[in-house]
């Protein structure tokens, strides 16, 4: 009996998760966010290159009912960014799960078919100021070592 006791006991911890559940980011992607710079970093996590504002910087608004603006930035001078009309979207989003989200833009003013966006991960710093949109890796062209981009964008205060 007291080994049936040992070894039930024993399957109850080894069931157990110890470190709890993972933290949630729902609702953290709403919001206002802008001013993004891409990162190129290799595979092996160790950084590129970083190209910054304005070249095709977006702005995006993710609110609460699923829908979303998507909005390319242009420079108006040194360390002036501006919308760029040429390209807007709006469209939706959904959460799939954490670090993972899917964009649907569509009605964009160049008149491209809609486009479907699933980064490989989007993830949030722990006080959600900071968005982080990891792309899929760009795979081995025989002259760079694979790597991947990943945008950061700024939330911002309003």
């Amino acid at each position: 009996m007291k080994n049936i006791f040992i070894l039930m006991v024993s399957l109850f911890l080894c069931c157990c998760d110890r470190e709890g559940p993972e933290p949630s980011d729902e609702g953290k992607i709403i919001g206002t966010w802008e001013n993004g710079f891409e990162s190129s970093i290799n595979l092996d996590g160790s950084f590129i290159d970083s190209i910054r504002p304005c070249r095709n910087i977006p702005f995006v608004i993710f609110r609460s009912d699923s829908s979303l603006f998507y909005q390319l930035r242009k420079s108006g001078g040194p360390q002036l960014c501006l919308p760029d009309t040429t390209f807007a979207a709006n469209g939706s989003w959904e959460r799939l799960r954490n670090e993972k989200y899917r964009f649907f833009l569509k009605n964009n003013t160049l008149g491209e078919p809609d486009t479907i966006i699933e980064p490989v991960r989007i993830y949030f710093t722990s006080e959600a100021d900071i968005m982080k949109i990891q792309f899929e890796p760009v795979v081995d062209n025989g002259i760079d070592k694979p790597f991947y981009f990943e945008t950061t964008f700024f939330r911002k205060n309003e």
